[in-house]
């Protein structure tokens, strides 16, 4: 160790404890971010993108509530709201907020909320859609199902499941009116979803004739599916692809 001729700690040693403050913080930010989030095991990392905190501006509406919407007459409030770090989902009509941008490699990470009889989901590596069946998330790429279905057995169209190809290996759904954590990742053709703190999808899409085709990039986006769910803590991480 070289110290000063005070024998003092030389500015190596000053900057190595400086960098060992720097690490415990973002260890400790870590740790928070996780408890926010229901205990996941995957965390927030250096450079998410936080989704929330610009409000809609990084948003585009698909489907009711889109400019040049005829379902939206005078007088209607909008389909999509932001306040105090919530997306909010009035449940009228059908369609998406998409995320502008375009990501392969990724980690999503988000909390969300309904009332009774809740439905909604997270489209993943999904072209815009334009009203179109085909340009569903579920039909043109992936949907991962969100439900208000606590306590019922997981299938392929429970919360959590790669909607109509993969189900959950359990359903973790907490009660009507309580925040749920949901993650995924997406690795090349490797999808993964954890849900309140447990891995419940662990799916390879190119280990099955009806999905190897599926596209391995695109957006990502809520759904609008008729009722009322409320979104936050919404971050995206792009990862170095994989493939």
């Amino acid at each position: 160790m070289k110290t000063s001729s005070t024998g003092r700690c030389g500015p190596e040693h000053r900057g190595g404890r400086v960098a060992a403050r720097h690490s415990r913080r973002r260890t400790a930010f870590v740790a928070a971010a996780l408890a926010v989030a229901g205990g996941l095991t995957v965390g927030w990392h250096a450079g998410a993108a936080d989704l929330v905190a610009r409000g809609l501006a990084v948003w585009i509406v698909d489907g009711t509530g889109g400019v040049g919407d005829a379902a939206q007459g005078p007088g209607l409030p909008p389909v999509w709201t932001t306040a105090d770090g919530v997306i909010r989902c009035s449940g009228r009509g059908f369609g998406f907020l998409r995320h502008e941008t375009q990501a392969d490699d990724f980690r999503l990470e988000l909390e969300y909320r309904f009332p009774k009889n809740g439905n909604s989901g997270i489209g993943i590596r999904t072209p815009p859609f334009t009203g179109d069946v085909a340009t569903r998330p579920s039909q043109a790429a992936y949907e991962v199902q969100l439900l208000s279905d606590a306590g019922k057995a997981p299938d392929r169209g429970s919360c959590c499941a790669v909607y109509g190809h993969e189900p959950p290996r359990e359903n973790r759904s907490r009660p009507v009116g309580e925040w749920n954590a949901v993650a995924v990742e997406c690795r090349g053709p490797r999808i993964l979803v954890w849900h309140n703190g447990g891995q419940v999808i662990d799916f390879d899409q190119s280990s099955r004739p009806d999905t190897a085709g599926k596209p391995l990039r695109g957006h990502v986006c809520l759904q609008n599916h008729g009722s009322a769910v409320e979104f936050r803590g919404i971050r995206l991480t792009e990862l170095a692809a994989e493939r």
